[in-house]
């Protein structure tokens, strides 16, 4: 359900849980959203480490 929250601070919601019911997202989408939001996140976390 992380890209239908996103991650606070961090990434804004990347779709609607309706739209991953009524088939506006396949599987696939929601793989590449998560694997953005991991990406976002690691990120922010070496920003973070570095800063």
């Amino acid at each position: 359900m992380r890209p239908c929250v996103g991650v606070n601070g961090i990434c804004p919601p990347l779709c609607t849980r309706a739209q991953l019911t009524d088939g506006t997202y396949s599987l696939e989408d929601v793989e590449m959203f998560n694997q953005a939001i991991e990406e976002l996140v690691r990120a922010h976390k070496e920003a973070m480490n570095n800063g």
